[in-house]
């Protein structure tokens, strides 16, 4: 009776040592997860601020439609005009009278 109840008692030590182990493996694996987003964290910030100085840049070394056209950038204005002329190409192309060939 005692030799079984020892048995018992050594087979719940066990269980319980194998609930460890596995609560161990899960402490370690959520603590490598943790490591990932902090890393990820960090890489984002140093991201975000290489992006913000590229944006700055970018914003002034933009300038308006005004200054470009004062300075002889003309693209927009070439653009402008092409896009007119193809919109009375189409306009006079539907207006006039449709033809059937016999």
């Amino acid at each position: 009776m005692r030799d079984s109840k020892i048995a018992k008692v050594a087979r719940s030590l066990g269980h319980v040592q194998k609930m460890y182990r596995n609560l161990n493996d899960l402490v370690d694996q959520q603590g490598k997860t943790l490591q990932r987003v902090n890393d990820n964290v960090v890489e984002s910030k140093m991201n975000s601020g290489a992006t913000l100085k590229d944006m700055k840049k970018a914003n002034k070394n933009e300038g308006t439609l005004k200054e470009k056209l004062a300075s002889g950038d003309c693209s927009v204005l070439c653009l402008a005009i092409w896009f007119g002329i193809v919109v009375l190409m189409f306009y006079f192309d539907l207006q006039a009278p449709t033809r059937t060939h016999l």
